[in-house]
């Protein structure tokens, strides 16, 4: 068999496309195809690309929430658990309503859970719940949200989503420093709006934890 990645193939001859592969008959899914595995390999390997950190330093400076009140930020805000958390708008990606992650031997943990197919594009599984210690899936009407660019897109399960958040200087304080769960290690501050209070990550630290959960032991 030839194993020649075709950069995207499973988008357009696989199951994301018109599933005219060959190979479908024999592995079923693309998730247990070598190429794929062939793309995950070259995912984990590779190098940052030229000014990722200066990326990431740059769009998570910039506190600006778009079109709004002079002031405004915005988070998209969601559960896990029982904590109601919230992203900057710009560290949030998407959400879909269905994901299937597939394990990684020696490489899937408590935070790293392994590769999936996220709208098309090939990411990388974490489990934000596993990294705050919230517990497992309710396992009803879970959806996923990806943070992060392009190059480097995290995708996370949550139990509910509940849109954009505005708000104000005024309607931020500080996160609490301890007495409370592990949540509060990723939050900058405390946001509470008329009918709702959540905890504001910070997506730098995120990044960070979930970069080293790569290399951590199952």
């Amino acid at each position: 068999m030839n194993t020649t990645p075709l950069p995207g193939c499973w988008r357009h001859i696989g199951i994301e496309g018109d599933r005219s592969c060959p190979e479908l008959l024999r592995v079923v899914h693309c998730r247990n195809c070598p190429v794929f595995s062939d793309e995950a390999a070259r995912l984990f390997e590779r190098p940052p690309p030229p000014g990722y950190t200066e990326q990431w330093t740059e769009t998570l400076g910039d506190t600006s929430a778009g079109p709004g009140l002079e002031g405004e930020e915005s988070a998209v805000v969601f559960r896990i658990g029982d904590e109601w958390l919230g992203l900057p708008t710009k560290a949030a990606a998407f959400v879909a309503s269905e994901v299937v992650v597939r394990q990684l031997a020696g490489r899937s943990n408590r935070i790293f859970a392994g590769l999936c197919l996220f709208l098309g594009e090939l990411a990388l599984a974490v489990s934000l719940r596993g990294l705050l210690g919230l517990g497992p899936s309710q396992g009803i009407g879970v959806q996923w949200l990806a943070m992060g660019t392009p190059s480097e897109r995290w995708v996370f399960d949550i139990d509910e989503l509940a849109g954009v958040y505005r708000f104000s200087a005024g309607e931020r304080s500080n996160a609490p420093t301890e007495g409370h769960s592990t949540a509060t290690t990723y939050l900058t501050a405390v946001v509470k709006v008329p009918g709702r209070t959540f905890g504001l990550l910070d997506p730098r630290a995120l990044d960070e934890a979930f970069l080293g959960s790569l290399a951590r032991a199952p």
